[in-house]
């Protein structure tokens, strides 16, 4: 079953988590740059980030429990 909503919110949820792994990143390489005002920036994004991969997942997954597909 082809379900166009289905794929956009699946990418969403793909978007959401390359965001994330980008993130996660960059937070890395300030700890090695011992930049403690650059992590923190980074921590907040990475939280809001979180928040987004978590809506999206939930969208994702609701669309399918209600529609089947």
């Amino acid at each position: 079953m082809i379900c166009k909503r289905r794929d956009q919110l699946a990418e969403d949820v793909q978007q959401a988590l390359r965001e994330l792994a980008a993130l996660v990143h960059q937070e890395a390489a300030a700890i090695q740059t011992e930049s403690p005002a650059t992590m923190a920036v980074i921590d907040k994004l990475i939280e809001n980030a979180l928040g987004l991969k978590e809506r999206a997942i939930g969208a994702y997954y609701e669309h399918r429990e209600e529609h089947g597909c």
